[in-house]
Order: structure tokens, then C-alpha cells, then sequence
């Protein structure tokens, strides 16, 4: 009976020695799963659309955020032994900042719209509704225990674009989501590796946005018979 106790008190003990192993070995490669500091767009994996210009500007543009529906979990949570995410930390401003410098700079930079600010008169606005944004590390104990330790990254965007007129009138509304999940080394750059994923899904998103909202113009004057006015021709916003 000593003899069986005995065996019962070692088995204990090497487990709670592999228990702690784990979570120290889990924390320690914590910092491979957290992405560093806030990302410069222009030393990153976004990537201009570099849309070729086609045409002079319809007219001047603002973008408003109407709604940020995002879960406040998404904004930023970190556990080292589960879910962590990041999104607004990702970058030196907040992420519907960001989003709307992209969204002028890239219809600027294709000569589809000329940038205004939100509290300055436009010809054309387009709202946004954030609905998701983050990057999504997942992590547990059972990942430990295979020779090479694997973490799940997953990266989401997920925004719908109303543009409308001065005058109110709709010309698009369309909704850009993704979802792109992988398995990832726990040594390598888990975070980084991530991060980089979501900004070329940012990229490409921004180019299809830009040529949607060019040809949402095209469209709406042309179901009316008519090429789209020239911005001197257009009522004064």
C-alpha cells in the first residue's frame, strides 16, 4: 500500500512539473505571437492598387464612419493561453483613421475623387460601417505538446460602403469581408505573419473599393441616359 502511494505522489508531482513546463514554455513564446508596435503603411506589406487614371476627378470626396460595430474584445485583448487580438494597437492611429486616409489617398492617387474633409462641402460622401477588424492568434496548452508547437492566426476585415451624392442619392452599397486563417509556427513571427496578412487583404480590398465606387458613378449617369457631369457642372455641394 506505502509502495502504490508512493507511485500515486510521483505521478502527481511529474505532472505538475509538465503543467508548469507548459505554461512557462507558453508564456515565453508569448512575444513571438505579439505583433511589435504600430505599423508604417509605407514600410509594410500594404501595397498601393496603383490604379491607372483613366479620367479627370467626378468630384470631391468625403468618407464619415457612421457606425463602428465592432465587439470591444476586437479592439484589443491579449491571453497568452487562449485568444489574443489586435487591431487599433496595429497602427499609430485608430483604425477608421486609418481606413479613411486610404480610402482619399488611393481615389486621389487614381484620379477618381478629389479629397475633402468630413466637415468640409463634397460632391460625393461615402459612409462606412466598420463591422470588423483584427488579427486573431489562438492558443492552448495541447499546442505544447507536438515537437514543433503550432498557434492558429486568423485575420478579418469586415466593412460595408454606402456612396451617396450631396443631394442623398445612392450610387453603391457593397460590403468587403474576408476571413483568412492558417496555422503558424510558434517560434516564427506569429503575430507579424498575421498582421502582414491583414494589410494585403487591406490592399486589395482598397483597390476593388476604389474601382467600385469609379464605376457606381459611370452606372448611376448612364441608367439615366446622360455622361456623368463634369464637377463645375454639378450643383454646388
Amino acid at each position: 500500500m506505502a509502495i502504490l502511494l508512493k507511485k500515486k505522489s510521483r505521478v502527481r508531482f511529474l505532472n505538475r512539473v509538465l503543467q508548469g513546463l507548459f505554461i512557462t514554455l507558453t508564456l515565453a513564446m508569448a512575444g513571438c505571437g505579439t505583433p511589435s508596435g504600430p505599423i508604417d503603411l509605407a514600410d509594410s506589406s500594404y501595397r498601393s492598387p496603383n490604379i491607372a487614371k483613366s479620367h479627370d476627378p467626378w468630384g470631391s470626396l468625403a468618407v464619415r464612419f457612421v457606425r463602428d460595430s465592432r465587439p470591444g474584445w476586437e479592439l484589443g485583448f491579449h491571453n497568452y493561453l487562449n485568444d489574443s487580438y489586435y487591431s487599433d494597437e496595429l497602427f499609430e492611429f485608430p483604425v477608421p483613421a486609418v481606413l479613411k486616409r486610404l480610402i482619399l489617398e488611393e481615389s486621389q492617387r487614381a484620379g477618381t475623387f478629389e479629397p475633402r474633409a468630413e466637415d468640409e462641402k463634397s460632391n460625393y460622401l461615402a459612409e462606412i460601417d466598420l463591422k470588423h477588424f483584427y488579427v486573431r492568434t489562438q492558443r492552448n496548452l495541447l499546442d505544447l505538446i507536438p515537437i514543433l508547437p503550432t498557434t492558429t492566426v486568423e485575420a478579418v476585415i469586415d466593412f460595408e460602403v454606402r456612396l451617396v451624392d450631396h443631394d442623398g442619392r445612392l450610387f453603391m452599397k457593397k460590403r468587403y469581408n474576408s476571413k483568412d486563417k492558417a496555422r503558424r509556427d510558434q517560434l516564427a513571427d506569429v503575430g507579424g505573419s498575421g498582421t502582414d496578412r491583414l494589410l494585403e487583404i487591406l490592399s486589395v480590398f482598397m483597390g476593388e473599393l476604389v474601382v467600385d465606387m469609379d464605376m457606381s458613378v459611370i452606372r448611376f449617369w448612364s441608367e439615366l441616359g446622360m455622361s456623368v457631369p463634369k464637377p463645375s457642372l454639378l450643383p454646388k455641394p
